[in-house]
């Protein structure tokens, strides 16, 4: 029988890095409430996770003016400045906007700080709109954490969304980026996700997602190597705790997922 007990203390005793969270969804106004980041702060140290990365996404395939995206990075900048040292963030923008969304990011990182870019289902990541996003980051040394599914429904309410195929078709195009394949288990077929990775040594996936079928993680490590998978929660830390200390892994393996070694170099330049 598995210890799930023994698993989650083993879990909650060493560092978690968190790489996919959210302090909300939406747009936020500056109008001083940090309850929504407050709360999260707090059911983090709960359940140990000690560090996340966060960031504030326009969802839905729909874009945002400018403003609004500027709004909603100002909001995780906020957040980021009340807790420094364990919370970082990623500005979302959406490509339409062409050389403003180089800046807007470009504003992020030199204002708060930032990690790196959020991309969501405006656009498939390999589509060379993201371009100019892309070169910013690998210039920068940034990372890019890009919204993903293999979405099995009809109708498709997300055509644009990315799947392993438009990851791999950007990591060849920029093999010096590092790409996180947001949310294996984020719905739809997570073994199709699993195609094509091997080859591409940027691209990285994290854990999160409600999917928590038997072997997924597994299968995901067989696939891509520990190294290149990171724990994420996307606002479900009971389902990403529990696949990662249910998952027939070595303890080597779920250290290196809870705090990968490989992107430590981020969140050690700290925050501004």
């Amino acid at each position: 029988m598995h210890d799930f007990a023994r698993e989650l203390a083993f879990f909650r005793e060493h560092p978690v890095t968190d790489w996919h969270e959210h302090a909300g969804i939406g747009l936020f106004p500056d109008n001083g409430d940090f309850s929504i980041v407050d709360r999260l702060m707090s059911s983090a140290a709960y359940v140990g996770i000690d560090r996340m990365v966060i960031s504030n996404p326009v969802t839905g395939g729909t874009h945002a003016t400018p403003e609004q995206i500027a709004a909603a990075n100002d909001y995780v900048g906020r957040c980021v400045r009340r807790y420094p040292g364990r919370l970082f963030g990623l500005a979302y923008v959406d490509p339409v906007h062409g050389r403003y969304a180089v800046a807007e990011l470009d504003r992020c990182v030199k204002e708060y700080g930032f990690l790196g870019a959020k991309l969501y289902n405006q656009y498939t990541m390999d589509n060379d709109i993201q371009n100019p996003v892309i070169e910013y980051t690998v210039e920068h040394d940034l990372f890019i954490l890009m919204h993903a599914g293999h979405i099995c429904q009809i109708p498709c309410e997300q055509p644009y969304i990315s799947d392993s195929t438009h990851m791999a078709g950007a990591a060849r195009k920029y093999p010096e980026a590092h790409l996180i394949m947001a949310h294996i288990g984020g719905g739809g077929d997570w073994s199709w996700q699993l195609r094509g990775l091997e080859d591409c040594p940027n691209v990285f996936c994290d854990i999160s997602g409600s999917v928590h079928d038997t072997g997924m993680i597994e299968g995901l490590v067989r696939a891509i190597g520990a190294e290149r998978v990171l724990f994420g929660t996307d606002g479900n830390f009971s389902s990403s705790i529990g696949k990662l200390c249910g998952a027939k892994l070595t303890e080597r393996e779920k250290l290196t997922i809870m705090e990968n070694p490989r992107f430590l170099r981020y969140l050690e330049r700290g925050n501004l």
